[in-house]
């Protein structure tokens, strides 16, 4: 169960000198855990709140304990914070407002990339920085399990060119290392030097958002970066792969996927070149958004692409043309990540089942899934899947924090998808004991196939819901191009098949005795699993939200809503909240 977060800076108090004592033995009390239980009462939308200051005055009765002082104080300061994220006067301080951790680790990468740290107190509030000089790494690297949800935000967001030239080679392989490693791998130097020389024919590999926006941001990396850029890219499409036998393989497909695109942003440019190429070119005027962020942009020459040396971060060979127009606020670096329409899908390597359609109605230019005939058939590509939900079009900074300067400051309510499954994900509290998610990587009947695919499919069987249904998505941590992969995916075979119906019925044997009963297992584990809710997915990061009467004491006494916090193997950090 969760609840909003208060983060406090600095906690102090003036008192009269005959009553400083006193005051201060209430204050102990306060930060002891008296003002934890008022907040839990305070009815806020979830996530972070930051407040920069807080002004309270209590008066202290002399014919009250401490016990009723401390409770009366704690109370004013909950009723401080609620006027203030909600009415308002343009007097009060700042107040920021994240939903989730990603959005705040985000909001301070691409803050800290273009110059931006008007927030740099909320950052710190909340751990995310604590040096002098704060830097994108070490934001990025503090929280590994996170790195590509962070990373996700920052690219929808239009910021990873700003981020590649803070962070250079050596930042991109400081991050790729600490995500491979939190993902259970322990050599992705290793992995990235066969990715360079391996040969062997391509597989399917699906590309999320953070591999889109590597590959269509016009920067020409050196080797080493583009090694880094290859094991997050591969990690992102399959989280597992850090313990995979095919890693290797995988990175290098993600790696040549990744190659080809940097060589057709130079007419004539060959690999060679990219390996040789590393002198710095002549430099020209930044843009005014670089500029206040402190970094040069290096010019191409007219006829040659450029390299990122393990000195020279990256270049730009054709400057988006929202550059010189962009609010910082809003777009920081790049265009917007958008899914391509069907007269590019060519160009983009498209498999043959994701092809995309474009809906005519309506302004936002959806895009559904569709299937295409005429080209071969095979694992003989890289594939882009269609995005199971249009990315934002240019989205603001306000999307990751929301700030308060005098106006209403509450944020507006989310309607998320709703679910008659959305105790699904309770499966998670039983997987451990029911093999998972080693068994799916020790043999070889799965793979070819992500944990996502596997566990998506097991919790079809387990609940016989729609494939599409929000808490099952949320199960196997899909969303997004992740989730469109995975729907687009081939249909299990014969062995495969045998094979989930194998783990499906563990799974549900495990949870039936955790839940302390033998007796037709599946109709029960089926009865705690299925409740309505919703499910705020986000890339990385999963709330299912559930009404505060559906909270069932079998349930919690089995322990199966409790948080699962970070899934290493769903690349995911889940959480419940009963609200």
């Amino acid at each position: 169960m969760s609840t909003p977060s208060l983060s406090i800076g600095s906690f102090t108090a003036s008192a009269a000198p005959d009553a400083a004592e006193r005051v201060a033995a209430v204050q102990r009390r306060l930060v002891g855990g008296d003002l934890a239980r008022a907040w839990a009462t305070v009815n806020l939308p979830a996530g972070h709140w930051c407040v920069r200051r807080l002004d309270v005055q209590a008066n202290l009765d002399p014919k009250h304990g401490e016990a009723a002082f401390a409770a009366r104080w704690a109370e004013a300061v909950c009723a401080a914070v609620r006027r203030l994220t909600t009415d308002g006067d343009g007097s009060a301080p700042d107040v920021v407002h994240y939903r989730n951790d990603p959005d705040a680790a985000a909001d301070a990468v691409l803050g800290l990339a273009t110059g931006r740290e008007e927030r740099r107190w909320a950052w710190r509030q909340l751990g995310l920085t604590d040096a002098a000089t704060p830097t994108v790494e070490a934001v990025l690297v503090r929280r590994p399990e996170i790195v590509i949800g962070v990373l996700s935000r920052v690219v929808t967001a239009g910021g990873f060119v700003a981020v590649h030239r803070r962070l250079g080679t050596e930042g991109w392989w400081r991050v790729a290392r600490v995500v491979w490693t939190a993902g259970g791998g322990t050599t992705p130097a290793i992995v990235a030097q066969h990715a360079r020389t391996s040969r062997a024919s391509p597989r399917m590999v699906p590309a999320g958002a953070v591999a889109h926006a590597m590959r269509r941001s016009r920067i020409v990396p050196g080797e080493a970066a583009l090694d880094a850029w290859a094991v997050l890219a591969a990690v992102e499409a399959d989280p597992t792969l850090p313990r995979r036998g095919r890693a290797p393989r995988t990175v290098a497909d993600v790696r040549r996927w990744l190659a080809d695109a940097v060589d057709r942003h130079v007419p004539g440019r060959t690999a060679h070149d990219r390996s040789a190429s590393d002198q710095p070119t002549p430099a020209r005027p930044v843009p005014d958004a670089l500029a206040r962020a402190g970094k040069a942009v290096d010019q191409p020459a007219p006829d040659r692409g450029t390299a990122d040396a393990e000195r020279n971060p990256g270049q730009i060979i054709a400057e988006p043309p929202t550059w010189e127009q962009s609010n910082v606020d809003r777009s920081l670096a790049e265009p917007p990540l958008m899914a391509p329409t069907p007269e590019t899908a060519d160009a983009y390597d498209l498999a043959p089942s994701t092809r995309f359609h474009r809906h005519q109605s309506g302004s936002t230019g959806a895009t559904t899934v569709g299937t295409a005939s005429g080209r071969p058939t095979g694992h003989d590509a890289l594939a882009i899947p269609a995005y199971a939900e249009q990315l934002p079009a240019g989205p603001t900074d306000s999307s990751l924090a929301h700030t308060s300067h005098g106006r209403s400051r509450a944020s507006p309510e989310v309607d998320f998808p709703s679910t008659d499954w959305a105790g699904l994900p309770f499966l998670l509290a039983t997987a451990s004991a029911a093999g998972l998610p080693d068994r799916l990587l020790a043999g070889p009947a799965f793979d070819d196939r992500t944990v996502a695919w596997v566990v998506h499919r097991l919790g079809a069987l387990i609940s016989e819901t729609d494939d599409v249904d929000p808490g099952l998505l949320a199960l196997a941590g899909l969303h997004g191009s992740r989730a469109a992969a995975v729907l687009d995916a081939p249909e299990p075979t014969g062995p495969e098949r045998a094979a989930l119906a194998e783990i499906a019925a563990d799974w549900i044997h495990r949870t039936a005795e955790q839940l302390g009963a033998d007796d037709c297992p599946l109709g029960l584990v089926r009865g705690c699993l299925r409740r309505n809710g919703t499910v705020d997915a986000q890339p990385g990061w999963f709330e299912i939200h559930l009404p505060l009467g559906s909270a069932d004491l079998v349930v919690r006494r089995a322990g199966l809503d409790l948080d699962p916090g970070w899934v290493p193997w769903l690349g995911a950090v889940v959480r419940y909240v009963y609200d």
